[in-house]
């Protein structure tokens, strides 16, 4: 009987293990962008001692990327690189989840076959001097097509411009191009801009690290969190999108439809910086970024 009741004990704490192992023990504290890098983690909205805090514009990234605000900073990848390597920032990278989402898009009685159809036309795009904004100003350039470009401070306010027919040509990125064929009712043309950087892939949200922050053990947890979140989110959209809908505004604003839509659409993956390191400094080359040291990826 004794052995019985040892055996059951050895049992009870091994169960008990598998169950708390992914347990956060600490508060981890992570900032990310609307859009699909919110997207991305929605999923851990409800999760215990994790702290999202979502944000509209890389202000608020930039802020928390030089100030050392929170656990985890979830920002465009050529932000991130380029504070650290100008001593700004101690943030390293870890992974990249968010890549090619950048396209121009036309109203569907708009020639827009190729990006040569710019040529001479007026776009409206929008975070001038952001990733979308340097994205479309170097594919304009390798194809030698001339565009006047106009802003807007982000992708809502472009849409009203499109939709009332005072600008052709507009730069946009899911969900937002999902908005406007089941929202808004608009037949348009797409025209990634992936196809321009051929096969150097676009890298857009990263995933990082504060490496001063004394709970990197939980760290690890959350980001392994992300993944299979990430993974669950790929594999089973529809249910994805039931479950994060009611748990923020953002998502309720958008809308099962335009979530179910657009996210197999966004290239969303979750790929360790580390072990592609080669990839992602080919990226930076074409942006013609300084090229961060090997301490800048996380292991």
């Amino acid at each position: 009987m004794k052995k019985l009741f040892m055996l059951f004990s050895l049992l009870l704490v091994l169960f008990m293990f598998g169950c708390s192992k992914d347990n956060i023990q600490n508060e981890v504290k992570i900032i990310v962008p609307n859009g699909t890098p919110f997207v991305c983690v929605g999923g851990l909205l409800e999760e215990e001692n994790i702290t999202i805090e979502n944000v509209d514009g890389p202000t608020g990234l930039k802020t928390a990327l030089v100030g050392a605000t929170h656990d985890i900073v979830i920002a465009p990848l050529n932000l991130g690189a380029q504070l650290y390597t100008k001593g700004n920032s101690k943030y390293v990278l870890d992974s990249v989840i968010a890549f090619g989402n950048t396209y121009i898009v036309s109203k569907e009685t708009t020639s827009l076959t190729s990006i040569s159809d710019l040529d001479g036309k007026k776009i409206l795009a929008y975070s001038q001097g952001g990733v979308p904004d340097i994205l479309l100003q170097y594919a304009l350039k390798k194809a030698n097509v001339n565009a006047e470009i106009e802003y807007q401070n982000s992708l809502a306010d472009i849409v009203p411009f499109f939709v009332s027919d005072q600008y052709e040509y507009i730069l946009a990125a899911e969900p937002v191009i999902s908005t406007l064929q089941l929202k808004k009712n608009q037949k348009i043309n797409v025209l990634d801009l992936q196809t321009v950087f051929g096969e150097t892939e676009i890298m857009q949200a990263a995933i990082f690290v504060n490496p001063e922050a004394k709970n990197q053990d939980d760290i690890n947890k959350v980001i392994n969190k992300i993944e299979k979140n990430m993974n669950d989110m790929n594999k089973n959209t529809s249910d994805y999108v039931k479950k994060i809908v009611p748990l923020n505004t953002y998502f309720s604003d958008q809308g099962e439809d335009v979530l179910i839509t657009s996210i197999p659409k966004s290239n969303l993956k979750f790929m360790k910086a580390k072990e592609n390191q080669t990839k992602v400094e080919e990226y930076l080359n074409v942006l013609q970024y300084e090229i961060p040291n090997n301490e800048f990826y996380r292991s």
